[in-house]
């Protein structure tokens, strides 16, 4: 679990890195339409650099078209393993030049978290998370503030 967790980062990070560098439209939306057509079209850039990243990495393992909608994805289809993705989370921040925005990655199995990573492509910040092993920041251990005063 720990290489797919580790390739899935490799996969997350370039895509990151691809959608920093693309090209925030020049002129922002002046429509509600005009935005949802380029919060499609970037939505749909991700998406495919994670997905075919993660085809070449896992290809048996299926992708959940519906993020949001958890009744869809106990889909006997999908089977017990499977993807979750928002591929930009934070769109419109994105669309509109600015922070924060990033993406997130669960690995699904038998109805829960298997893995999660979530990449903050401006800062270079990637999370990480291993049921039952905790969560890390860019590789670095996190860890809960034992004190339970401010004083």
């Amino acid at each position: 679990m720990e290489t797919l967790l580790k390739k899935s980062c490799e996969v997350i990070k370039e895509a990151g890195k691809a959608l920093k560098n693309a090209q925030v439209p020049s002129a922002r939306a002046v429509s509600k339409e005009k935005l949802i057509l380029q919060f499609r079209t970037i939505n749909a850039f991700s998406t495919q650099l994670i997905r075919e990243g993660l085809l070449t990495i896992a290809p048996d393992i299926p992708w959940a078209d519906a993020e949001f909608d958890t009744a869809k994805q106990k889909d006997p289809a999908l089977g017990c393993t499977y993807w979750v993705c928002d591929p930009i989370d934070g769109a419109i921040h994105f669309l509109q030049g600015f922070s924060p925005w990033c993406m997130t990655l669960v690995l699904m199995e038998n109805g829960s978290a298997a893995f999660s990573i979530i990449y903050d492509p401006v800062r270079d910040e990637m999370f990480t998370a291993l049921r039952g092993q905790g969560a890390w920041l860019n590789g670095e251990k996190l860890a809960v503030n034992i004190r339970n005063s401010i004083q």
